[in-house]
């Protein structure tokens, strides 16, 4: 099996700067039988918001590029 990238939104909101220090949070927004999405935050220290990154993805088969069932371990 093989995690499959199907789309990614990225939302710029301000410019970070070489050598700032930033955050980053992640975490799932919705998991379903096959596929699901993630949510990826990027802030500065003071918790302005640099960027939010939304990652749809999917569960395949390898062999046969077919979409499956997540294992249950893994949701």
């Amino acid at each position: 099996m093989a995690l499959v990238t199907k789309r990614v939104h990225i939302q710029y909101v301000s410019i970070a700067s070489w050598g700032e220090t930033l955050n980053v949070s992640t975490h799932m927004l919705e998991v379903r039988d096959t596929d699901g999405s993630r949510y990826i935050g990027i802030t500065r220290t003071d918790g302005s918001a640099v960027a939010e990154c939304i990652i749809d993805w999917e569960l395949v088969d390898r062999k046969s590029g077919e979409a499956m069932p997540l294992p249950v371990e893994l949701r």
